[in-house]
């Protein structure tokens, strides 16, 4: 197995993230049916060792056409933001090559809007997966691309794909 190269990185580091996706929801027989959705994300995380890292952030997102044009004539629209708790793995290939899994816990805020008005407001507790890569740029800059699944609720899963950049210190 590869070690990361420790002139590249330290035990901390902040990270902001960008996805879209497709949201997949059972509330059709209610008149919704908006399938994309896109999220940001803001953590922090502190690496254990070369493998193990937890970490803790906020995430936001709401559901709509990725196009701003289809957003002008849409009225369906969720809109969720949560807090999370992560724990993962990371396997280097190279000094700088690394794949990642992880696994979260969400708190989440959840509304739904129908037509432009409120339909379901609800929070509660939900869970993440997220596989991928990771490039360390040097500089303390990395890189990350992934796949990524929430689950807010039994109505709600997202599924995205997206990236990142983070900063080690």
């Amino acid at each position: 197995m590869a070690e990361y190269n420790d002139a590249f990185e330290s035990r901390h580091s902040v990270e902001v993230s960008l996805y879209a996706g497709e949201l997949d929801s059972d509330l059709n027989q209610q008149g919704f049916s908006d399938e994309d959705t896109k999220h940001y994300s803001l953590a922090y995380q502190y690496q254990f060792n070369s493998g193990f890292y937890t970490g803790i952030g906020y995430l936001d997102g709401e559901s709509g056409s990725l196009s701003p044009i289809d957003d002008l004539f849409g009225g369906d629209e969720l809109l969720y933001d949560a807090v999370f708790i992560t724990g993962g793995y990371r396997h280097a290939l190279s000094a700088r090559h690394a794949l990642f899994a992880d696994i979260s816990a969400l708190r989440y805020d959840a509304n739904l809007l129908l037509n432009g008005a409120p339909s379901i407001s609800e929070n509660g507790t939900g869970f993440g997966l997220a596989l991928g890569w990771r490039y360390q740029l040097g500089n303390h800059i990395g890189l990350k691309f992934g796949l990524d699944k929430i689950q807010l609720n039994s109505d709600f899963d997202i599924l995205s794909v997206g990236g990142g950049l983070s900063y080690r210190f």
